[in-house]
């Protein structure tokens, strides 16, 4: 599996497929993190163009970023690193 410019061991792609979602769409130009797939409970904009998205207790499960090309060089790149 390829991330950005880097080539994911098997370890890092159980991570991201299992945990953790990345999307862009082009069509809106916006990008999402999704942390779980534990159902929305509610959405707040943080900050204009910043949406963050909380299941039932408060946690945090998504990020969305609305124009993402406005606000970063690549929203199609994407890097993971894991920090031991």
């Amino acid at each position: 599996m390829r991330c950005g410019d880097r080539v994911l061991d098997p370890q890092d792609r159980e991570i991201l497929e299992n945990h953790m979602k990345v999307t862009y769409d082009g069509r809106v130009d916006a990008l999402r993190i999704r942390f779980s797939d534990v159902p929305i409970a509610e959405s707040d904009e943080e900050k204009p163009g910043i949406i963050l998205d909380y299941d039932a207790q408060g946690n945090v499960v998504a990020v969305e970023v609305l124009d993402a090309s406005v606000r970063m060089a690549n929203p199609r790149s994407v890097e993971y690193a894991e920090i031991a």
